[in-house]
């Protein structure tokens, strides 16, 4: 009615499907108590591990009946990413942020203490479903897993640059301490699995692809391998 832009909050289709960055870009409007949804589900929930992100305060401002959070990772950094998971879905029930801290995440993240660990169990079990790769249901669903390791010998452009890298990286070092030594020496780490993936992704120049990289000459081998066999395969790069 004030003319901003509607986007899809507008349809009157019962299941609206959107990613966080339209929840969070419409926040206002989602938020409105007279935006009322049966559900609210997040999926890749660990999105709002970070409580003071946007994207988290929109999916606690709405308003709904039922809040349910989809995740593979409940905790990914620390003991801390579940207060902000549980404030989406049952808010208060882990206390304040001061009192989750105070109670929960410095006996345990700091000092191992079991007896916290088993109360913030004790806690939050009720409210969760969880299946793990034991489950029998769940195995009959996976094929045996398989891990080899093929190792890549760098081309002649790849041991340059990696050798450049950490030259520069033990010059830098020189003079640096404290947290601008850890800064550098991560940053470095990235650089180097850049030189290792393949020189263009490190110089970012769009340079030429083929014959620079043992590491994509060897996935290119195993892919025509793949196709070949007639098989399937999801690629995962880090």
């Amino acid at each position: 009615p004030d003319g901003r832009r509607v986007t899809w909050l507008a349809s009157n289709c019962p299941l609206k499907l959107i990613n966080y960055e339209a929840l969070t870009r419409d926040a206002e409007l989602a938020s409105d108590p007279r935006v009322f949804f049966d559900a609210v589900v997040l999926d890749e929930a660990q999105t709002v591990k970070n409580p003071n992100t946007k994207a988290a305060q929109a999916a606690r401002a709405t308003t709904s009946a039922y809040r349910v959070a989809l995740t593979g990772t409940p905790v990914e950094n620390h003991v801390g990413d579940l207060w902000a998971l549980g404030q989406f879905l049952n808010p208060g029930l882990l206390g304040t942020q001061t009192e989750f801290r105070r109670d929960f995440f410095v006996p345990i993240q700091r000092h191992g203490d079991a007896a916290a660990a088993e109360r913030l169990k004790a806690r939050v079990g009720p409210f969760l479903l969880r299946r793990v790769k034991t489950d029998p249901a769940v195995l009959a669903d996976l094929p045996p897993k398989i891990e080899t390791t093929e190792h890549c010998t760098l081309t002649k452009e790849q041991a340059s640059l990696y050798a450049a890298v950490t030259a520069e990286l033990a010059d830098a070092l020189g003079d640096a301490e404290g947290i601008r030594r850890k800064g550098l020496v991560l940053g470095a780490l990235s650089k180097l699995k850049q030189v290792c993936n393949h020189p263009a992704q490190f110089l970012g120049d769009r340079s030429g692809i083929p014959n620079r990289s043992g590491k994509l000459t060897r996935l290119t081998e195993l892919v025509d391998e793949l196709l070949e066999a007639g098989d399937n395969a999801l690629i995962f790069t880090q």
